[in-house]
């Protein structure tokens, strides 16, 4: 167990390297920043779960290492949300140059045309409201926050589920 969970933000930062060959500079900087971000927010949480099992201890840095977590998970989150919206304005771009630009609704082809893209989207902005309360940046409710997580962990089980549904 201890070397899966471990092992997961190492194999996330490894990926950040093979995103250096993205040949979209957008893409490739924000995915590759997501990444290293998205490293750093697991190697602060596998700290803090160490610290809190009493393997080693963390106590007195504790919340300093929750906070920290919480900003690099925010980071990753909104680089992939400005991923996502660069992806949408791209399409919509395309689209408007194509000659059927006139009669189709964008919204709705990019819901079930493109709707990896579109799951994308709704769960990273459901994921980015749980660090910005975290953080103290807004306040929400606690039935909120639990309804923005089961909303993005079940389209995170929809994609698993169903390849189609991942970018």
């Amino acid at each position: 167990f201890l070397v899966y969970r471990f092992g997961t933000g190492f194999e996330v930062f490894n990926s950040s390297l093979t995103s250096l060959h993205i040949t979209d500079p957008i893409q490739r900087l924000t995915i590759s920043l997501s990444k290293i971000s998205l490293s750093m927010y697991l190697f602060l949480d596998h700290l803090i779960w160490l610290s809190s099992s009493g393997f080693i201890n963390l106590n007195h840095m504790n919340n300093e290492l929750a906070q920290n977590s919480n900003r690099f998970w925010l980071f990753s989150i909104m680089l992939n949300l400005c991923r996502d919206v660069y992806e949408i304005l791209e399409y919509i771009k395309a689209r408007a140059q194509s000659s059927l630009s006139h009669n189709i609704n964008y919204i709705n082809e990019l819901l079930y045309i493109h709707k990896s893209l579109a799951f994308d989207f709704f769960k990273n902005f459901c994921d980015f409201w749980i660090p910005l309360n975290s953080l103290g940046y807004v306040k929400i409710s606690p039935e909120k926050i639990g309804l923005l997580g089961t909303i993005s962990s079940v389209i995170a089980i929809i994609q698993l589920i169903d390849p189609s549904c991942r970018l």
